[in-house]
């Protein structure tokens, strides 16, 4: 609802006229309004509108934004983005053995380190990456890997692997999963040639956020109707399989609404 009224009130177009100048400055009014019964909300046991926990979205949102912010001072400087991903890593250690607290940070160091990963593998590509000379980018990535999945040995006996915990040891193995796969990656597609071999994936990377909710959608159609999967595809290599299909026809169905210009943007 919060969302929606910031949209009203800013998500329309002042330059209209006449009628539609009429309806957007409604629009307005009605964003305000909202926003002002949000303020004043209570819940079910008298609590205020507050926020409790930021979802999953909200804590890529709080990634993206710290991220960002370090980069509008590093900029393409290597070395210094280096040095915060080290440190972020180390954080999340320590953070996560209770040795310091980082509560004031939104969302999770470990998060943090994601994000510094990422935009260190794009500042490696654009300094070494070459299609001619591609075995230096390569290498360093291969490198990364390896010193990540010795890191995600020694912290296995400390952690386990948790995505909903964010724990280091799920980080470390993800990264090492990361780092070898997105040279592999850059092999196929820009040396090789062989982006096409991903086509029928690419809705997920061009619409990823309509990816991503398309199966909430189907959730709430699948309980509403109490259809349920038999349970034999609860695990194992059939739930594996069903897993696959699953995704290949959520990525099929953004694919048509991306051609029907049905597209959410961020």
């Amino acid at each position: 609802l919060m969302v929606v009224g910031f949209f009203l009130i800013w998500g329309v177009y002042p330059q209209a006229s006449g009628n539609k100048k009429r309806i957007f400055i409604g629009m307005k009014v009605a964003g305000v309004v909202l926003l002002g019964f949000l303020m004043l909300y209570k819940g079910m046991h008298g609590e205020p509108f507050e926020q409790k926990w930021w979802g999953i979205l909200g804590l890529i949102g709080w990634t993206y934004a710290i991220c960002a912010g370090i980069y509008l001072f590093t900029r393409e400087n290597l070395w210094w983005n280096a040095l915060v991903w080290v440190l972020f890593m180390g954080l999340a250690v320590l953070h996560h053995a209770d040795v310091v607290t980082l509560s004031f940070i939104p969302s999770d160091m470990t998060l943090h380190a994601f994000g510094m990963s990422g935009l260190l593998t794009s500042l490696l590509m654009q300094r070494y990456a070459r299609k001619e000379h591609p075995e230096a980018f390569i290498s360093i990535l291969c490198i990364l890997g390896t010193m990540m999945l010795i890191a995600a040995l020694l912290a296995h006996p400390f952690w386990i692997i948790s995505k909903i915990q964010a724990t280091p040891t799920w980080l470390f193995f993800c990264l090492a999963a990361f780092f070898p796969l997105f040279g592999l990656f850059y092999w196929l597609t820009d040396v090789k040639g062989k982006a096409y071999w991903f086509e029928i994936i690419k809705p997920a990377g061009t619409a990823t956020l309509t990816c991503y909710l398309i199966p909430y959608l189907w959730y709430s159609i699948q309980q509403l109707l109490g259809l349920h999967y038999p349970e034999i595809l609860s695990g194992g290599v059939p739930g594996l399989l069903k897993s696959v299909v699953f995704s290949l026809v959520i990525v099929g169905i953004t694919g048509l609404l991306v051609k029907a210009k049905i597209k959410l943007k961020v």
